[in-house]
């Protein structure tokens, strides 16, 4: 139904106001890509938001990111932005809260990444290669000696000597991946 009303901002308005609160829900999203006919054996995928923003109805679109952010806040939502986010910048869509949320964030923790260091600095590395290989590229993304893990430190250094560490302090670390889509 929302794919279907989102050629009207006030359809909208009411379709996702407070009054229906109480059905919204993260189990049950009800933004997605529906697929449509194109033509014989061929179809191609359109969301409400596309839908939307080929109407020109800004205001559809930002309580559409408003629903998306405080009820489908998840990286899986994120295919939903894959190809219109340049559109969103462009008419000049709020998108601080989408990009505040969690839809472009993927929060992990591998048995192959170290969960803990003496580092309690934030870092941001770039990250290009598949998504889903992530789980081997510690070493890539960390190559630095001062991102070894902690089991690494006490084996030793480069010349085979343990590095003296001080691990009177040690953080959990936090890892995740900003899942931005590709603008150009």
């Amino acid at each position: 139904m929302a794919s279907i009303l989102s050629f009207d901002s006030r359809s909208m308005s009411h379709l996702l106001s407070e009054n229906n609160e109480e059905h919204f829900t993260d189990a049950f999203p009800i933004f997605y890509r529906n697929k449509i006919l194109k033509g014989k054996d061929k179809y191609y995928y359109r969301s409400a938001i596309d839908r939307a923003l080929r109407c020109n109805q800004v205001r559809a679109v930002s309580l559409i990111i408003h629903y998306i952010v405080n009820y489908q806040n998840s990286y899986v939502s994120s295919y939903l932005f894959s190809k219109n986010l340049p559109w969103l910048l462009e008419k000049g869509i709020e998108v601080h809260c989408l990009l505040d949320s969690e839809v472009f964030s993927f929060k992990f923790d591998y048995d192959e990444w170290p969960s803990s260091h003496t580092n309690k600095d934030t870092i941001l590395r770039p990250y290009n290669d598949s998504f889903f290989n992530i789980r081997k590229h510690y070493r890539t993304v960390f190559s630095e000696d001062e991102f070894r893990s902690l089991e690494e430190m006490k084996e030793g250094g480069e010349d085979g000597q343990p590095v003296a560490i001080d691990t009177s302090k040690v953080y959990k670390i936090k890892y995740s991946v900003n899942i931005l889509p590709g603008i150009g």
